[in-house]
């Protein structure tokens, strides 16, 4: 519907769905940033993604700028960006000391999710 195309966009200008948007946009250029070697600043970008994830989560609160849109991306670009660090240092390493606990790390995100997911569905 044109209403629900429109709350769409509506919630998509809002202060932290753009730092959701660079928190996508910075798992690619995480994983870039590292197959350059340019480590320093892979480090660097992982960090600012993080401060990012928490500020925005602030400013929706204080704002009152909460939407559904933010919902899906919030936790999904903190799914990308885990992943994507997870990947690239696994590839770098190649050894069971790093890969064993990334896997684990992969396969509590997934599970979670899917906990919540059913949860969702679910609920009594």
């Amino acid at each position: 519907s044109t209403q629900g195309a429109a709350s769409v966009a509506d919630d998509w200008r809002t202060i932290p769905n753009a730092l959701t948007a660079l928190r996508l946009v910075a798992a690619p250029a995480l994983v870039g940033c590292c197959c350059a070697g340019q480590w320093g600043t892979a480090a660097a970008l992982f960090g600012a993604a993080a401060v990012t994830d928490w500020f925005d989560g602030y400013l929706a609160r204080r704002l009152g700028q909460h939407s559904s849109l933010g919902a899906l991306l919030d936790p999904l670009a903190d799914k990308f960006l885990v992943a994507a660090a997870l990947l690239v240092l696994v590839q770098h390493a190649a050894h069971a000391v790093v890969t064993v606990p990334a896997v684990a790390v992969l396969f509590r995100e997934l599970g979670v999710s899917s906990l919540r997911e059913w949860m969702a569905v679910h609920r009594p």
